[in-house]
Parts: structure tokens; sequence; C-alpha cells
């Protein structure tokens, strides 16, 4: 294919994922939604791994106390001891949750898979953070303190 056909269908795709991101959002089964869907972003590979999985584990604890709903990618490592699958499958999945939340929250560190996380969070206009207090103050201003 060449380079201008390529570029046409990425634009249409990423305007196809837009809308099915903005139907998902308004929908009417979120009608009256107050707790926002947020995915965590952060390593996995670097590092220990049983250290960045409990790392996120505990933000998303933080972040429900909070009233939040957060979607932690990183509990797939335990399915991927019983069944595991390429790292492209789970790129595959994550983006796809990536899509359906309202925020995305990137932990510190080194992680090609978050860095292209935020990036598509981004590219759709997802609200971005590094921090829980950072997440938590946009949503009360954007919200209006509620």
């Amino acid at each position: 294919m060449d380079e201008k056909k390529k570029e046409v269908w990425i634009r249409l795709f990423k305007i196809i994922m837009e809308l099915e991101r903005h139907f998902i959002l308004t929908s009417p089964l979120f009608e009256g939604e107050t707790m926002k869907r947020v995915y965590i972003a952060s390593p996995y590979s670097k590092g220990d791994q049983a250290i960045n999985v409990r790392r996120q584990i505990d933000c998303a604890n933080e972040l429900m106390d909070l009233n939040f709903v957060p979607y932690a990618p990183l509990m797939s490592h335990f399915q991927h001891l019983v069944h595991p699958r390429s790292i492209e499958d789970w790129y595959k999945f994550d983006n796809e949750w990536v899509m359906t939340c309202h925020y995305l929250l990137r932990l510190s560190g080194e992680s090609k898979g978050a860095d292209d996380e935020v990036k598509l969070a981004k590219e759709l206009g997802i609200p971005v953070f590094h921090s829980i207090l950072e997440l938590v103050s946009w949503d009360n201003v954007a919200n209006g303190g509620n």
C-alpha cells in the first residue's frame, strides 16, 4: 500500500475510533453516570514485574477509594501466567480499554507500551495525568467541585 493510501486509512481509522469512543461515553447506558473510568498506564517489563503489578493495584485501590473506576491492565499479568499471549495481543486489548476511559493516569517509569497508550489517549482527546492528585484536582474543577 502506498503512503498516501496508508495515511488516508489511518485518518479514517482515527475518525472511526473517535466516533466509537463518543458513542460509548454518551450512550444512554452511562446516563447519569458519576464515576469516571481511569486507565492506569505504567511500566510492566522494566524492573521487577511483581512490584510493577503491585504498584498498579495499589493505585487502582486508591482511585476506587476516591470514587473512580480504574482499569489496571497489569492485572492481566495473572492471566498471562496461565494463558500466555503475545505482547502485540496485550497492546491491542489494552488500547481498546484506553478508548473507553474518561482519563488516563500515567505512572512514572520507562515504558514504551505506556508511552504509546499516552499517545493514543492524547490523539483521542482523553486527558492524561501524571499523579492522582493532578487527576482529582482537574476532575473537581471540570465537574464543578462534585
